[in-house]
């Protein structure tokens, strides 16, 4: 019987172990993706979903050398920590905007020294919820292991921004600007 519970005890303890090498490798593969979101190069394509106003839009986040493309259904706009400009690409104009308008501080904070509170897994779902150093909430939805959707909860704890992750990498496509083209002109 002592032999049993010996075999016993050491297969719970060899199952504890594996589950606890696993659940560490697991929440250092969901840190990967919230690095590279701390990092740059990045790039990251997205459907935005906004339950509260039930809209859609396509979209790109991309940040390089500390500046910022961000594209929301075809609307672009380029920040840097002193400039911000909206890009129309019809009319192939520009304009300024002031600090007050558009805040640079919003998207570089936005990923910046997230801190993962907590991994949930039920089924082939996995939720990583996480916090910025602005204390905003942001939750990570994996499917199979794969980034799935980013929960983004900016201006109201009950409804979050969700955004569809389509693509996420550390390489940013050719045709993303982060400066003014050669030949826009400046509007009001």
């Amino acid at each position: 019987m002592k032999h049993i519970i010996s075999k016993f005890s050491f297969l719970l303890a060899v199952l504890l172990i594996c589950s606890i090498l696993f659940s560490c490798g697991k929440k250092d593969n969901y840190k990967s993706d919230i690095d590279l979101l701390n990092s740059e190069p990045y790039y990251m394509e997205f459907e935005m979903v906004d339950e509260e106003f039930d809209i859609t839009y396509s979209g790109y986040i991309a940040k390089s050398n500390d500046k910022f493309s961000f594209m929301l259904d075809n609307s672009i706009l380029l920040l840097s920590p002193n400039e911000s400009y909206s890009i129309n690409f019809d009319e192939s104009t520009y304009s300024e905007h002031t600090a007050t308008d558009i805040d640079y501080s919003f998207f570089n904070y936005l990923f910046h020294r997230l801190k993962i509170k907590d991994i949930v897994t039920e089924d082939s779902a996995t939720t990583v919820y996480c916090k910025n150093s602005s204390k905003r909430r942001i939750n990570f939805i994996y499917q199979n292991d794969t980034l799935n959707e980013i929960h983004l909860y900016l201006f109201s704890n009950e409804y979050p921004t969700i955004l569809e992750i389509e693509n996420i990498s550390t390489t940013i496509p050719s045709e993303i600007i982060f400066d003014i083209p050669e030949g826009f002109h400046e509007i009001d």
